[in-house]
């Protein structure tokens, strides 16, 4: 995976990305549980 600093940057990049996704999604989850309850 180590191929150079850009392709490091882009999966930094990615990961930052994939983190905002995954709390936006807990989010919503967590809302409709609370929610329901």
């Amino acid at each position: 995976m180590r191929r150079g600093t850009r392709q490091q940057g882009f999966s930094l990049i990615e990961l930052l990305v994939v983190i905002t996704i995954m709390m936006s999604v807990i989010g919503l989850v967590g809302g409709g549980v609370l929610k329901s309850v």
